[in-house]
């Protein structure tokens, strides 16, 4: 196992409930001094795409699975709630059993046995009110000896994985009922046109790469297999009869589902029922259901432009992952920071405090908060009246600057019409003189709080429940 200061290195598939913050960051501080664990990640939104998660997870050296739960925890949680909720789990659960890598799960205990886990999946269950608790929890030794443990399995894994390493092309195989028989919805013009848009997008395809009709499981096939990235497949009655869309999906080989059909709203044909239904998301609404070769290419392409995105980020250590995990939590409220040059030390300080709670936060001194080509003080004004909360940074040196007498003016005026929360912060303890604008106002002093985090903090605790 790893020495102490050089901490054995994977990288994990993370299968989480990104708006669970606090959950998230809980076992990641665990991980983090038992081995260095990265995980990638989506930064953007993208419908779901089976083959994406699935080359995901192969690609991975391990499965990770965080499990919350969101519901009140003094609540009775209904079983209809806890399978909405736990969807996606399921699904990518699903993935993780079939993709045979080493997976260990942590799991919200009011889930109970719904997610019905493999027996091959290191789980273990937890108290969300314990981990939250002031007091510590009294399980976090379990979790740590649970991961120590997973972390050997991987490490093992990884050295018989290097192994057997190959380089892979960007080759993608084809199984498709093509050929001259009487029931051939994929043509030789179909099969041209498919090629030709994988090659549009990078990926290359031949005969070597096609399985020919009628298919066989031999060596050849099992070759081609060995070569290719990833395969589309049709799982019509007539390819499922072969049995290729079955073994595909059992040797867990990363698949787009297409399925001929001239119905624009097909039943779900016994195959599907069998392979896909377990859960309720994924699989069935991402088969691409084509009834001429126009609704099949402009299917095909939207699943590509999906499949190679490369919008994720690495999560490689801990600062990365709080700023990833706390992104969950910002408050969707544009901020307003107003200060002067003298007192930048301080307001850099709040910057980053409320840049951790809040995803907009407008300071001047900010890296591209003014727009170059833009006048700076259009900059500013725009940005401040399309700000909801507005803190300023009260100095002496703040009342003898014209821009900041401007700024807080606008931002009076603002509060006046109930179109902003208005904070100012008081950060040196002399007398202040401030003018007949902010004299109503009740002022914050730096000095009642323990720091510039729990100012913000304060703030947020006024701001009502944020939605999702």
């Amino acid at each position: 196992m790893s020495t102490p200061d050089r901490l054995f290195m994977f990288k994990a598939f993370l299968s989480h409930r990104y708006k669970s913050p606090e959950i998230n960051l809980y076992f990641f501080n665990i991980f983090k001094n038992i081995a260095n664990v990265q995980f990638e990640v989506d930064k953007g939104k993208f419908s779901t795409n089976v083959t994406r998660l699935e080359r995901m997870i192969r690609d991975a050296h391990a499965f990770v699975g965080i499990y919350p739960y969101p519901g009140d925890r003094d609540a009775p949680s209904r079983r209809n709630e806890l399978l909405e909720e736990s969807r996606y789990f399921r699904l990518e659960l699903d993935l993780a059993v079939r993709s045979g890598k080493p997976a260990i799960v942590f799991y919200d205990q009011r889930y109970g046995n719904l997610l019905n886990y493999s027996p091959e999946i290191i789980s273990q269950r937890f108290d969300s009110q314990a981990i939250s608790g002031v007091g510590g929890d009294p399980d976090a030794e379990v979790f740590r000896e649970k991961f120590t443990h997973f972390c050997d399995v991987v490490e093992r894994g990884r050295a018989y994985q290097r192994l057997r390493s190959k380089d892979v092309r960007r080759w993608v195989g084809v199984a498709l009922p093509a050929g001259k028989h009487h029931n051939a919805a994929y043509t030789g013009e179909t099969l041209t046109a498919i090629t030709e848009l994988l090659a549009t997008y990078g990926w290359d395809s031949d005969s070597s790469t096609q399985l020919s009709w009628p298919p066989s499981l031999n060596r050849e096939t099992f070759n081609l297999l060995a070569k290719v990235e990833w395969m589309i497949v049709d799982i019509g009655e007539e390819m499922a009869s072969t049995g290729i869309p079955a073994f595909l999906h059992g040797q867990f080989i990363p698949t787009m589902r297409l399925k001929y059909t001239p119905e624009t709203t097909p039943e779900p044909s016994l195959f599907e029922k069998t392979f896909y239904r377990g859960v309720e998301v994924g699989y069935a609404k991402d088969i691409l259901a084509w009834h001429d070769q126009a609704s099949l290419l402009k299917g095909l392409e939207q699943k590509l432009l999906v499949l190679d995105n490369s919008n994720t980020i690495r999560i490689t250590n801990a600062e990365e992952a709080g700023v990833y995990f706390r992104s969950a939590a910002q408050r969707k409220e544009k901020v307003f920071l107003s200060y002067c040059n003298k007192d930048r030390d301080v307001a850099a300080r709040v910057s980053k405090a409320l840049a951790l709670r809040f995803k907009d936060v407008f300071d001047y001194r900010a890296f591209n908060a003014i727009i170059p080509g833009k006048h700076w003080t259009d900059v500013v004004f725009d940005s401040l009246n399309e700000s909801k909360i507005g803190i300023i940074i009260l100095s002496e040196a703040y009342f003898r600057s014209k821009n900041c007498k401007h700024e807080a003016a606008q931002m009076v005026g603002q509060r006046d019409n109930q179109g902003m929360m208005l904070k100012p912060l008081k950060i040196y303890d002399n007398p202040l003189k401030l003018p007949a604008s902010l004299q109503s106002i009740q002022y914050a002093r730096l000095s009642d709080y323990k720091n510039v985090e729990d100012f913000v903090a304060s703030i947020v605790g006024e701001l009502p429940k944020q939605e999702g």
